[in-house]
């Protein structure tokens, strides 16, 4: 299974593009596809296999070019053909690998509209191959040399002049255009609010000019400026009345692009934020004690480890800068005072005779027993980091104790006046904290709970929602794919 394991990898990095991989074991049962990655893992019937390292074939062949050392080599009023030529002649004449050995040296061609595909198996067809060196004659002719240096960096240096470039790829040499993607264009279509536009005129037409005074390279010529390539055939459109960017770039070039248009498309920041109230036992506090400060770390691997009761979990989501409330409470309702009539009535003597007591109650008061959130969030520019300032409850229910007295009536019985009042236990504070989005905290806790052999500690966690409700991160950007 190992053995397959390898091969399907390189199989699988034999295309400079490749984002998956498969395995097949030796009854051809398959299992994946897989992501490209590093840490990647796949179970099978009998094991789980992890990658622990990825080897491109292409960088072994620039490895091998850059070990290869070449004299000084000369060139006059010589084409991009020629210049090729000398190149390859040397690759067969300096290697002193195995492959050498076997008179094959380095495959060089030249591929000037390259547009980041993979040609390999893909012969060109003669009429092709004839416009392709024509294309090259085109570029002049240039005189120069190379200094004692490695075949890939010299390389490097002489098609330079040409406006050209190397890229190894799928065991051969392409000499490519400069400005050539090294990787294939994709397509992208990127929702953007009907405001976005404007705001980016903002920036790269100072004075602002008409859509028809504008010149069409200039969104690149921006987007260039904050540090996003923009290879041949690359380009990037409005369409005002889809209310998107259509951008044609590679997959890396456009994930620097969704970067900057994350911070210039700013959308309207909605915040999921959740408060966890948990139980530990004391004891397992106790020993976390005596080796140190309790902390949150430490409380986790005591979740971690099903030590822990979750008692509320308020959730609310709200608007950047918006205070939101949220509640799951009843209503209590219970006296604060109390008024004591006695009860008299008059003998055949005409003399009054205590009967008893009447008490009722002539104020109230409400307290609300459950949870309560009430939060203030506040996200920055860049939708990193979130401030938090909130009073979190969790109000258990009431102890009543009765505060009544005994009186004796008529019959010479004692009868109980009863006058009750609640003792609330609540667990409770009030802060301000910040952190990153999507990520949880902890906030504090550790007074002794209604349980009294139990406490009670508080985490708090927050994360940028879109509005469709899924969570808008480094790890889920809504331009990603």
């Amino acid at each position: 299974m190992r053995t397959i394991l390898s091969i399907a990898l390189l199989i699988s990095l034999s295309a400079a593009v490749a984002d998956e991989f498969s395995l097949i074991d030796k009854e051809g049962e398959k299992y994946g596809p897989i992501l490209l990655r590093e840490g990647a893992t796949v179970k099978t019937a009998q094991e789980q296999l992890t990658v622990t390292e990825i080897k491109r074939r292409d960088e072994g062949l620039k490895t091998r070019l850059m070990k290869i050392m070449v004299p000084e080599l000369l060139f006059e009023n010589a084409s991009l053909g020629e210049v090729v030529q000398l190149f390859q002649e040397a690759s067969r004449k300096y290697d002193k690998s195995r492959i050498a050995e076997q008179g094959k040296g380095v495959t060089l061609t030249i591929v000037l509209d390259y547009d980041g595909e993979n040609i390999a198996g893909e012969p060109p067809r003669e009429d092709s191959w004839r416009a392709k060196i024509r294309t090259a004659e085109e570029r002049g002719k240039r005189t120069g040399k190379t200094a004692n240096a490695p075949l890939w960096s010299a390389l490097e240096a002489a098609l330079a002049q040409f406006d050209a470039k190397p890229l190894a790829r799928d065991g051969i040499v392409l000499v490519v255009d400069h400005g050539a993607p090294e990787t294939p264009l994709v397509v992208r279509n990127y929702p953007v609010r009907p405001m976005f536009i404007e705001r980016l005129g903002a920036h790269m037409y100072p004075g602002y000019r008409p859509p028809e005074e504008r010149d069409e390279d200039e969104p690149k010529k921006f987007f260039r400026s904050m540090g996003v390539s923009w290879p041949n055939g690359s380009s990037i459109r409005h369409i005002g009345a889809l209310g998107s960017l259509v951008v044609v770039n590679t997959a890396e070039n456009l994930r620097a692009f969704e970067d900057i248009l994350l911070v210039l498309d700013v959308q309207p920041s909605q915040l999921e934020i959740e408060l966890q109230f948990v139980a530990f036992k004391k004891s397992d506090i106790a020993a976390l004690a005596v080796k140190g400060m309790v902390g949150g770390e430490e409380l986790q691997e005591l979740r971690e480890q099903g030590k822990s009761e979750l008692l509320a979990c308020p959730k609310v989501v709200t608007k950047s800068g918006s205070e939101a409330v949220i509640k799951s409470v009843k209503e209590c309702i219970y006296p604060t005072e109390f008024t004591a009539t006695s009860v008299s009535t008059t003998n055949t003597n005409q003399v009054a005779v205590l009967v008893g007591t009447v008490v009722e109650p002539s104020g109230f008061e409400m307290r609300e027993v459950g949870t309560i959130l009430e939060v203030a969030p506040d996200v920055s520019p860049e939708g990193q980091m979130i401030d938090l300032t909130f009073t979190p409850q969790m109000v258990h229910e009431p102890e009543w104790h009765d505060y009544g007295c005994d009186v004796k009536g008529r019959d010479g019985k004692k009868h109980r006046i009863v006058m009750q009042q609640p003792f609330f236990y609540a667990d409770t504070i009030s802060t301000s904290v910040s952190l990153f989005a999507g990520e949880s905290m902890f906030i504090g806790g550790g007074a002794p709970s209604k349980d009294p052999t139990k406490v009670v500690y508080m985490f708090v966690s927050a994360r940028l929602v879109g509005a469709n409700g899924k969570p808008l991160n480094r790890q889920n950007r809504p331009y990603s794919r």
